[in-house]
C-alpha cells in the first residue's frame, strides 16, 4: 500500500504540476519547474547530490549536470514547495522529443547512524529544437 501511495519515496511530487520550460533550444540550458514535498519516510532525510538524466530518441540515458554544482541542494519540506532546477543538458542530445528526470541521493537517520538512500523524480518529457 505504501508504495502505490508514494509513501515508500523520500519525495512526492504533485501530480501533473511538475514541467519543462520550453521553447528549448540545442546549447540552452533546462529549466524544470519541479511541485513535490517530502514523504513521511523522508522528512529526517537529507539531500545530498542530484543528477539529472537525459534521453533522447535513442533512448540511451545521459547525465547531464547541475547548474550550481558546488552548492548544497535546498532540502525539501513536508509542505508542497514549488523549486525551479536549472541543469545543463548533454550536448549529444538529438533534436526532438527528450525525457529528463533527476536522480537523487539522500543521507537517512537510521537506529544505527545513518543510510544512503536512492530515489528520482518523475519523468518529463520537452521539446528540443535545433539551434539557430
Amino acid at each position: 500500500m505504501a508504495r502505490a501511495n508514494g509513501e515508500d519515496r523520500v519525495i512526492r511530487q504533485i501530480q501533473g504540476q511538475s514541467y519543462i520550460r520550453e521553447p528549448v533550444k540545442q546549447g540552452d540550458n533546462v529549466v524544470m519547474t519541479m511541485v513535490a514535498a517530502r514523504t513521511k519516510l523522508g522528512v529526517d532525510c537529507r539531500l545530498t547530490d542530484w543528477t539529472p538524466i537525459f534521453t533522447d530518441e535513442l533512448n540511451i540515458p545521459t547525465p547531464g549536470q547541475r547548474l550550481n554544482a558546488g552548492r548544497v541542494p535546498r532540502q525539501l519540506s513536508d509542505d508542497t514547495q514549488t523549486l525551479r532546477i536549472e541543469m545543463i543538458p548533454p550536448a549529444i542530445l538529438r533534436p526532438g522529443r527528450i525525457t529528463v528526470y533527476l536522480t537523487l541521493t539522500y543521507q537517512c537517520p537510521t537506529e544505527n547512524g545513518t543510510t544512503t538512500v536512492q530515489d528520482r523524480t518523475d519523468t518529463l518529457a520537452y521539446q528540443l529544437l535545433p539551434a539557430g
